[in-house]
């Protein structure tokens, strides 16, 4: 945590890597492929960019922060690992619409989604129902 390592990310190598956290340094580039037994990404205050694919993310996945770094694009909520518990993608340049009614997760219990370019209507009507955390501000809703 906070060690100033640089670089590009690739997991390729580590097949079964399990936990990866490495938050508050200087990694760059896109986000790589994950390995299919990971539980934990943590590369929260990087330097990431590009986009991410929710639907290549290991079905394994527990914990997925990418809080703080460059990445844009849609996030397609219905399509998040049903094993993930929490959700942080806070204080980057996503954008599009989120269907708050379709988390396919019933283990979701954190979702950070603030300080994004985030759009559209929001229903609260049908949210995982193990939520304790849900932050949505600094978006455009």
């Amino acid at each position: 945590r906070g060690n100033t390592f640089t670089g590009t990310l690739n997991f390729t190598t580590l097949p079964l890597l399990t936990h990866f956290t490495a938050p508050l340094n200087d990694f760059q580039g896109s986000l790589p492929d994950l390995p299919d037994s990971l539980l934990e990404l943590n590369v929260e205050g990087n330097k990431l960019t590009g986009t991410i694919d929710i639907a290549n993310l290991p079905a394994t996945l527990e914990v997925f922060n990418v809080r703080d770094n460059t990445l844009h694009g849609s996030v397609a909520i219905n399509q998040i690992p049903t094993t993930l518990q929490y959700l942080g993608i806070a204080r980057n340049s996503f954008d599009g619409t989120l269907d708050l009614t379709s988390w396919p997760s019933s283990t979701l219990t954190q979702i950070y989604a603030s300080n994004n370019l985030f759009t559209g209507p929001l229903d609260f009507t049908d949210l995982p129902p193990n939520l304790t955390h849900l932050l949505l501000h600094n978006n455009n809703f």
